[in-house]
């Protein structure tokens, strides 16, 4: 889980959970003391993707089968159900639906009551979910620029990306990553968006 800001890890904590969690600050916030089973990793403020690629470049990526990357800013409760989902289908690269009043700017990412799942042309990076094989394969891509912006669509010219309508989430708030790309100094997004499609798509 990554986060620049507020949180509420309690949804994810659950007593039966069938995945461990490694909480990313790349913000201002700080969960040191709450007394929670959670590896807290505090790293420099590099944008959302770019932390993850610390955090595994100096962690390693390990031999979990999928990687999950939801955003602090996601309400979700069926963790346990979404994994043993994926675990069966055996997707690379997919993410639950969007619930009807989530703040999300693609149309294709919302919840279709008719399907279990649907093959799309991207997923957004507040929420992918990699397979081992998929993350190692697009792992450099972590580290092309801040916001993140454009990642998501390389990452679907390498993998078939899927909307799991089986489960939804709900994002919470709306877009925030040009006003923090601003605040932090960070390169403006809708370029590194440029970077990415003249360089890669």
């Amino acid at each position: 889980m990554t986060t620049g800001g507020e949180f509420d890890l309690a949804p994810w904590m659950r007593d039966d959970r069938n995945y461990d969690i490694v909480f990313l600050n790349w913000g201002k916030c700080d969960i040191y003391g709450l007394g929670i089973d959670v590896h807290n990793i505090a790293s420099i403020n590099f944008g959302p993707l770019k932390n993850i690629y610390w955090y595994f470049r100096n962690y390693g990526i390990g031999e979990y089968e999928y990687y999950w990357f939801p955003d602090d800013d996601l309400e979700f409760t069926k963790q346990n159900e979404y994994f043993d989902f994926i675990r069966m289908v055996q997707f690379d690269l997919s993410q639950p639906s969007m619930t009807a009043d989530s703040n999300e700017n693609h149309d294709f990412l919302y919840h279709k009551g008719d399907n279990l799942f649907r093959d799309v042309p991207f997923v957004e990076i507040m929420c992918p979910c990699f397979s081992r094989a998929a993350l190692e394969r697009n792992f450099w891509t972590f580290d092309l620029n801040h916001s993140g912006y454009g990642v998501d669509l390389l990452w679907a010219k390498q993998e078939q990306p899927y909307v799991v309508d089986a489960f939804q989430i709900r994002h919470s708030r709306p877009q925030q990553m040009c006003a923090i790309a601003e605040r932090m100094g960070w390169p403006d997004p809708q370029d590194e968006l440029k970077e990415i499609q003249e360089d890669y798509l």
